[in-house]
């Protein structure tokens, strides 16, 4: 298709306007699938956005926390020789094809204890989430 280009400034009155040819997008193929797809997703999007954040989130996240509830109050020293404690654990559940959320829920508390401690930061809950996904492959 053709169009003309909106005269500027810089063109001559005289002169005609440039004749353009803007090229077009094509029109996306839509299959039976995509269909399909934003059929479902419209259907469940409505849904998904109405549970409540808790329900949405992952047990992971859950777990840790209450996991993580009775390390606040414990020494360094302690602290140190729980998360020591740990380490024959998570060797035992990491070399199974799927991890234990029980276990690496306690690892995981652990490590939000020690970056509190150290960094005065504690890992969000979406980085729990995203390092199970990756521990779990999903």
């Amino acid at each position: 298709m053709t169009r003309h280009a909106p005269p500027t400034d810089l063109q001559p009155a005289w002169l005609p306007p440039a004749v353009f040819a803007y090229p077009e997008r094509p029109q996306p193929i839509t299959t039976e699938f995509d269909r399909i797809a934003r059929s479902v997703l419209a259907f469940a999007a409505p849904v998904v956005a109405q549970l409540p954040p808790a329900r949405r989130r992952a047990g992971i996240v859950r777990a840790a926390e209450a996991a993580g509830v009775g390390l606040a109050p414990l020494s360094d020293a302690v602290l140190l020789q729980h998360v020591r404690g740990l380490r024959p654990v998570l060797a035992r559940t990491l070399r199974r094809r799927h991890p234990r959320q029980s276990d690496v829920a306690l690892a995981f508390a652990a490590i939000r204890e020690c970056a509190d401690r150290t960094l005065r930061m504690r890992p969000f809950d979406v980085q729990i989430l995203a390092a199970w996904a990756i521990l779990t492959g999903s």
